[in-house]
């Protein structure tokens, strides 16, 4: 269950269910999530349903950042994102990334921000992450351990763990060690580098194989002439010598 996080001060998560929750600025001051907007000014609206989790912003006087970047209007977010409303931190936490979780369809690591954003990984082999030239994917900050991450993928599941000498890395807003990822899961590396596991989609064949030609039956029966067709002909025949032999009479016999 994705739940709201506030992690600058004490208070009690938030869940997030099927529906609208509005963030709102009480009169004390204090932004609060998931309760009433009755006489209390509304900031924005986490809005969950079949398609996803969306970040509305009320109005153009707020401001809203998710993951560093501001919004204007609309974001749809994920479990381990952070948000910042008028200088409030909000956290979205997910599942907690449990050995017990099975992906079961293909999937592949996609990045969102940082300098992997926009590269995707097929994760039908294991890659391994770090500082290194010898690591699978480079990362960029140099105080990371040589080989920092190593994502296998093995019998339904996908695991991560992070190899001696690396620091916890977050894992849908939760700090871990090791995880069995799921599609949607979102992890976050230094320097804002965010990775998320997406179910990979079966590509349509572009070109459809063609049918293969029909061949004609040849009847062995003999052909029957069709009826009436010889008489249809004679007519014709007739009629057109009759056109001729009138516009012969007429060149012959007409007026001069």
């Amino acid at each position: 269950m994705l739940r709201l996080h506030f992690p600058n001060r004490p208070a009690a998560d938030v869940p997030l269910n099927d529906g609208l929750c509005p963030v709102v600025r009480h009169a004390s001051g204090q932004i609060l999530a998931g309760v009433s907007a009755v006489g209390m000014l509304l900031l924005a609206r986490f809005c969950l349903d079949g398609r996803g989790l969306w970040l509305q912003v009320s109005h153009e006087g707020v401001q809203v950042h998710v993951n560093g970047r501001p919004v204007r209007r609309m974001a749809i977010v994920r479990s381990g994102d952070q948000i910042n409303i008028d200088g409030q931190d909000i956290h979205i936490l997910g599942r907690h990334p449990d050995a017990s979780s099975q992906a079961g369809t293909p999937a592949l690591l996609r990045g969102y921000g940082g300098h992997l954003h926009g590269r995707a990984f097929a994760l039908d082999r294991n890659w391994v992450m770090g500082s290194s030239a010898q690591a699978d994917i480079v990362l960029e900050d140099k105080s990371l351990p040589a080989l920092f991450v190593r994502i296998q993928p093995q019998a339904g599941t996908i695991d991560l763990q992070v190899l001696p000498g690396g620091e916890p890395l977050l894992v849908n807003g939760q700090a871990c060690l090791q995880a069995a990822l799921l599609p949607g899961d979102q992890i976050l590396l230094p320097q804002g580098v965010r990775l998320v596991v997406e179910a990979a989609q079966a590509l349509r064949p572009l070109v459809q194989a063609a049918e293969p030609p029909h061949t004609a039956a040849t009847s062995t029966a003999p052909s029957t002439p069709a009826v009436g067709s010889g008489f249809t002909c004679s007519w014709l025949l007739l009629a057109a010598l009759a056109l001729a032999a009138g516009l012969t009479a007429l060149l012959l016999f007409g007026p001069r």
